[in-house]
């Protein structure tokens, strides 16, 4: 998770880090210059995209906007992918949880 960390995050999609400047969470991520093609939910790819997620410092924006994307059904498609350290299923469980009234999912990296 990234609060405590480098950078904080904003309420517009960019995070404040730590020299003071507002920059885009998405060009802080992990993931910005790896295959897009480990991050389609593959057997064999979860895995993998789940550990670069893993070191990521922006892993709970990254799952908190594509669980807003799914929670408001603002994609076509169904979700697939690995996002924020979570599969689509992982994803889905989280969101099926909080529609029972368990909460707002918790947003995690994954670690605990």
């Amino acid at each position: 998770m990234l609060m405590g960390r480098a950078a904080t995050a904003t309420s517009f999609g960019s995070v404040h880090t730590a020299t003071g400047e507002f920059t885009a969470w998405h060009e802080l991520a992990a993931c910005r210059d790896e295959d897009p093609a480990l991050f389609d939910g593959g057997k064999n790819t979860s895995a993998r995209a789940k550990s670069i997620c893993a070191r990521c410092p922006v892993t709970a924006e990254c799952l908190s906007e594509q669980l807003d994307w799914e929670r408001n059904r603002l994609t076509r498609h169904a979700p697939i992918g690995v996002f924020g350290g979570k599969t689509a299923g992982e994803r889905q469980a989280m969101l099926l949880s909080e529609s029972r009234g368990e909460g707002k999912p918790r947003e995690s990296n994954g670690t605990d």
